[in-house]
């Protein structure tokens, strides 16, 4: 059965959530990172904003269910459906994204 956390996050782009969905051998398949407006899937292998790479290769024993939060596969798949639209849709420009970031 797969199962679905979330996971404090923090990059360059300051703190944000991780969204993980795990299978059944607790092996990370999909991931999104939130960073306010701003996500990113493990569609993509790397991300040079973040400076991490899209798919965590830690089973999620590594990880330890005491930080992580269970979330359901409905909010997961909201979220990855989203992620790819936004990716697909509307990259960003390094202007844009500068502008998006700055208070």
């Amino acid at each position: 059965m797969r199962k679905y956390f979330k996971f404090p996050a923090e990059s360059d782009l300051g703190i944000g959530i991780q969204y993980i969905e795990f299978d059944d051998n607790d092996w990370p398949i999909r991931q999104i990172e939130c960073y306010g407006d701003r996500l990113f899937n493990s569609n993509q292998k790397y991300h040079d904003e973040l400076g991490v790479m899209g798919l965590c290769e830690q089973k999620l024993t590594k990880f330890g269910m005491t930080i992580g939060t269970p979330v359901e596969d409905r909010e997961f798949d909201s979220l990855w459906n989203l992620s790819n639209q936004r990716i697909m849709i509307s990259p960003l420009r390094e202007t844009e994204r500068v502008q998006k970031i700055a208070p």
